[in-house]
């Protein structure tokens, strides 16, 4: 039993790490251009604006929705090294990650955000197919991995001004939440750059770490008019790598450790309606030792307003 849970447990985090992906960040910035151009179609930039507060906009009784994509684009094979410990069942685990990865890929996602009783604007995100009937407890012993991907896989609040009110979340929770929800915590004009309140390496003491490096940057890059409304294009370029060793618990064993993640992206905010009206993002993930790997995920919101009463009201 305890062996079981160990698998699920070390199985789950690496699917927490390798969710993501490379490619050349050339290619990237081609694509963010594109975009602009796309988005400047029947729309004048507006250059000489003074500087404007985004904030989200909701009614008391309304429900935003978006379908969430969270698509796998590319992969590496998935490769794990636990020097020469043989107590840990290698083939075991990579079977259960495996099929984590696989019902990962083939799960469509839907993303609410509501007013709550505590004045917060709580966000949930869940499984497109759920049934809180269906869902059932994992049985360690006779493993399903679609029990996995049942019901909400992200919760959390946020204030009007998108800054993050559920700071008791994990980490990789927080992460997703300031990644499609955070807006800046000032009045911003084109040009202007803030930080984004993400942490994606997270490291425990058997990391010696012997080089690291962070790049957090997030732009307003265009501000046009569109009838009506006015569109901020927002720009997104974050990346934290590091490397050194681990050493293996039972062992002692030095393994040679490089992990590195980056997030990049470009969305379009509606000002008038204080709502994403685009957002596209590339989440990638290089990672070499116990757990090696690499691969690449699109995230993805597209505004969704056929949300039924079973999706507004879950729990």
């Amino acid at each position: 039993m305890k062996k079981n849970i160990l698998i699920i447990t070390i199985a789950l985090f690496a699917l927490s790490c390798l969710s993501d992906g490379q490619k050349s960040k050339v290619d990237i910035e081609e694509q963010i251009k594109k975009h602009q151009e796309d988005s400047k179609q029947n729309r004048e930039t507006i250059s000489d604006s003074d500087a404007i507060t985004l904030k989200w906009k909701l009614k008391p009784d309304e429900t935003i929705g978006y379908k969430t994509a969270m698509e796998q684009v590319e992969s590496s094979d998935f490769e794990i090294d636990f020097g020469n410990d043989k107590n840990m069942p290698k083939e075991e685990f990579k079977e259960i990650f495996d099929g984590l990865k696989k019902e990962f890929e083939k799960t469509s996602f839907i993303t609410t955000m509501q007013w709550n009783g505590r004045g917060n604007i709580e966000t949930k995100m869940f499984t497109e197919g759920f049934n809180d009937k269906e869902t059932k407890p994992i049985d360690p012993q006779n493993f399903n991995p679609a029990s996995m991907m049942k019901g909400i896989m992200l919760r959390g609040e946020i204030n009007e001004g998108g800054q993050i009110e559920s700071f008791y979340l994990k980490g990789a929770q927080k992460n997703l939440i300031a990644m499609y929800f955070e807006l800046p915590n000032r009045p911003v004009k084109i040009g202007d750059t803030w930080s984004l309140n993400v942490s994606y390496l997270m490291f425990d003491q058997s990391f010696v770490c012997k080089s690291a490096d962070k790049v957090n940057n997030v732009e307003l890059i265009d501000m046009l008019k569109d009838k009506n409304d006015t569109i901020v294009v927002i720009k997104y370029d974050i990346s934290e790598s590091a490397s050194g060793y681990m050493k293996n618990p039972m062992t002692n064993e030095k393994i040679e450790t490089s992990l590195s993640m980056s997030f990049n992206g470009i969305a379009e905010f509606s000002v008038n309606k204080g709502r994403w009206v685009k957002y596209n993002g590339i989440l990638e993930t290089t990672q070499k030792g116990m757990m090696s790997g690499s691969s690449k995920q699109k995230l993805v919101l597209i505004p969704f307003n056929d949300l039924t009463k079973e999706m507004i009201d879950i729990e």
